[in-house]
């Protein structure tokens, strides 16, 4: 039986060969890490460290951390509801919070496990959310875009409002598209300037976003993109013509987000203001698709289907999962060996590689 988490000389090889910056930002000049514990190469790295701006602490000293973003991020956190984070409960809900995953999420992983000091993180992602409802509305009217997440927690929180958080020891963390791209794969021939067009101003969206953060005083941002939907259990399930648009939907969006964070990189230089942000990105597409790809070097089983397991023990405990017709091997005891705990979200082993991949960008 192979170990539910890789060891540190597995991840060493591994990540050495697989984690490089987002398609198109690569060419930018900007320094190199050393090697950290993790990897030879990085994820990604930082854009750049703009002159006017601190330097950059690495992730040891980040004291406060905001996440905003979709299902793969959410915790279910209340800023208006305590419990709030404190040193003793850091994700201020009982760990791991509530998750997509079967387990803690890429946030609680990072927030517990992958750092050396304390971080109070402040999950204010939203499950099913796009980053501009007018563009790509939710599938329910109830969900938050970005923008709703920015204005729930600029309330509260921004300029050290409420915890006198600083600058120097901030960080914001965005992962959206995978719902964007989602809904809007199929009809994007059908509207005026297709999906290009469209992805554009939701992009467009995007970076306000960010500027929100870095007006609200917040050092450091990092992005991730999205992973390859097109292989998940319900991208799989498409004909082959769907599956095809929709690959071809995640690459446009992530070329173009990768585009767009260039573009910002550049236009840093010229804000008028003198406070610069830290930039980093994660490469989670190339990330997904080597572990869905490569499994049996991640350490699972299977990376097609979902693990029906948890569907069957939604009508109780005493459901067997032979009554349910769900391969046995995704039992309590073996779930940890699949990819995908449902049609798109992934198993908390997949977090937990993601967890690392940040940790290590941030250094």
């Amino acid at each position: 039986m192979r170990p539910l988490l890789l060891s540190a000389a597995v991840l060493l090889t591994t990540f050495s060969s697989l984690l490089q910056p987002i398609e198109g930002l690569a060419h930018l000049n900007h320094p190199k890490r050393t090697a950290s514990p993790l990897s030879a190469d990085g994820v990604s790295d930082p854009l750049w460290p703009p002159t006017t701006l601190h330097p950059w602490p690495g992730l040891a000293g980040i004291k406060h951390a905001f996440f905003f973003g979709d299902s793969y991020t959410t915790l279910k956190y209340d800023v208006n509801a305590a419990p709030h984070p404190s040193i003793a409960n850091p994700l201020g809900l009982p760990y791991p919070g509530l998750p997509t995953s079967n387990g803690p999420n890429w946030v609680s992983y990072l927030t517990y496990h992958h750092n050396s000091s304390t971080i109070l993180s402040f999950a204010l992602a939203f499950g099913g959310a796009t980053i501009s409802r007018p563009l790509i509305p939710p599938f329910e009217g109830y969900i938050w875009d970005l923008d709703q997440q920015l204005s729930y927690w600029g309330g509260r929180l921004c300029n050290g409002k409420w915890y006198n958080w600083k600058r120097e020891s901030s960080l914001a963390f965005f992962w959206f598209g995978i719902n964007d791209v989602w809904r809007s794969w199929e009809k994007g021939g059908q509207r005026e300037g297709g999906l290009e067009e469209l992805y554009a101003r939701v992009l467009d969206k995007y970076q306000e976003g960010w500027e929100r953060v870095r007006k609200c005083g917040v050092g450091a941002m990092l992005v991730l993109n999205v992973p390859p939907i097109d292989l998940s259990p319900s991208g799989l399930k498409l004909v082959p013509a769907q599956r095809a648009k929709l690959k071809a939907a995640v690459e446009l969006f992530n070329a173009m987000l990768a585009s767009k964070l260039a573009g910002y990189k550049t236009g840093m230089t010229l804000i008028t203001d003198g406070v610069g942000m830290h930039v980093f990105s994660v490469n989670a597409h190339k990330l997904f698709s080597d572990v869905i790809v490569h499994k049996d070097r991640w350490g699972f089983e299977e990376a097609e289907r979902q693990c029906k397991y948890f569907e069957a023990y939604k009508k109780g405990a005493d459901v067997k999962l032979s009554e349910e017709g769900v391969d046995e091997r995704c039992s309590p005891k073996e779930a940890a060996r699949w990819v995908w705990r449902d049609g798109l979200h992934p198993m908390s082993r997949v977090h937990w590689i993601v967890a690392s991949g940040v940790a290590w960008t941030l250094g």
